[in-house]
């Protein structure tokens, strides 16, 4: 009889992890937001914090966990990278990179096969760059800021649209070879919300509202590719979360895998095309 007794009913795993996941962000974003709001110098000690953060979870997954001299390198190189621009000289922050991302090479060719040697370069060469890219949109005017707080703001939204609309609607998978959980609902769903923040934006600041929606939408792509990019990172080295670092999140590059590709893309933009 004991075995039909009623049983207290299961969570849904859906929304498991959610309220922590909400808990810790609702901590972390008011320094964040309040050292991006006040801008340099404020500004770049987080993005160089940050940056080392996010250097390390990277190489480090590519050393199977471990810290050896490749790992101290990227590290290294970005922290320092965003320190030298911030002094001016973005042009030598530059080099450093390149400098940094070919002695992460070199290194971790003697251990590993040339295409894992390959990805952890990527810990300077795409790490780095994204949070160059960062600081000089934010620059030290307000209009940097509001830029940077639009771009934080869309990739957000492009995530929690994901995540329910995902996990509400479901259906066909985006890219199941590479991450399962994605749906094209999600991908969907989180254009139209990233959507709404450009618009959003765009009429608090008088600007063109159909445009930035469009912009929007289009960069929500760009930060969807972000994400699955880092999944495929993971996928290749068998980690779930790039560390342990965020309770309910992972780590740092689980939150803003999108956020990196979507500054890259945004900030190459406004240098090739607008020229500022």
């Amino acid at each position: 009889m004991t075995g039909d007794m009623a049983q207290p009913p299961a969570r849904d795993s859906k929304w498991s992890g959610l309220g922590l996941r909400v808990v810790t962000g609702a901590l972390l974003a008011p320094p964040i937001l309040f050292a991006l709001y006040a801008g340099p110098p404020y500004s770049d000690v987080l993005l160089a914090v940050l940056a080392g953060i996010a250097a390390w979870e990277w190489a480090r997954l590519c050393r199977g966990g471990t810290w050896d001299l490749s790992v101290s390198v990227a590290i290294a190189s970005t922290v320092l990278s965003i320190a030298i621009a911030a002094l001016g000289a973005p042009a030598v922050a530059a080099w450093l990179l390149a400098a940094g991302t070919m002695a992460v090479l070199l290194i971790a060719a003697r251990s590993e096969s040339q295409a894992n040697a390959a990805w952890a370069g990527l810990s300077v060469a795409y790490i780095g760059p994204a949070f160059l890219a960062f600081q000089w949109l934010r620059g030290a005017g307000d209009e940097g800021f509001w830029t940077i707080l639009w771009l934080v703001m869309l990739v957000w939204a492009t995530d929690v649209g994901a995540y329910f609309a995902g996990r509400q609607i479901g259906g066909p998978k985006l890219l199941p070879a590479v991450s399962p959980k994605k749906t094209w609902a999600g991908l969907i769903g989180g254009m139209l919300a990233a959507a709404g923040i450009g618009a959003t934006f765009a009429y608090a600041q008088s600007g063109p509202v159909a445009a930035i929606a469009m912009a929007s939408a289009a960069l929500a792509i760009i930060a969807q590719l972000g994400d699955l990019f880092e999944s495929g990172l993971k996928r290749r080295f068998g980690v779930k979360d790039s560390s342990a670092l965020i309770p309910g999140h992972g780590g740092l590059l689980d939150r803003v895998d999108g956020l990196i590709s979507v500054t890259l893309a945004y900030a190459a933009y406004r240098f090739l095309v607008t020229g500022a």
